[in-house]
């Protein structure tokens, strides 16, 4: 894979909301779509990526590629939310490290909920029943 190739694609791709590529072993080897992820973020840093060796690493194509285009969908909106929501927390004098709930009942950084939004979409559901008992 060359560099200018990755380039061109990306010159001809950038702009459109959302830009899926399959990488089908990328749960075994993700060296290509590693390659790729740097080229994008240093030719568009403004650009939000969301990779499959980072979301779901694991076998099955629809079920990596559906989660992974699903947290791209949802990636800027909830990293404006959360750059938002940090300084006004700080603002009211909160100055614990804050968290997100997951959908697996634990919680993660903002940080991290900001590149893998998807790990939160059922987090309410989740976080209640673990409320409850």
């Amino acid at each position: 894979m060359k560099r200018c190739t990755v380039c061109r694609a990306a010159h001809m791709r950038f702009g459109r909301s959302i830009e899926r590529r399959l990488f089908f072993h990328s749960y075994v080897d993700s060296t290509h779509q590693q390659f790729v992820q740097r080229i994008i973020t240093e030719e568009y840093p403004e650009a939000s990526v969301s990779c499959i060796y980072e979301v779901l690493p694991e076998f099955r194509e629809y079920d990596r590629l559906s989660t992974t285009v699903f947290n791209a969908y949802i990636g800027p909106m909830m990293a404006s939310y959360l750059e938002r929501l940090g300084p006004e927390l700080r603002e009211v004098g909160i100055s614990a490290h804050p968290h997100i709930n997951q959908s697996n009942c634990g919680v993660i950084s903002f940080d991290i909920a900001s590149t893998q939004p998807v790990r939160t979409v059922l987090s309410g559901p989740s976080s209640g029943i673990v409320g409850a008992n």
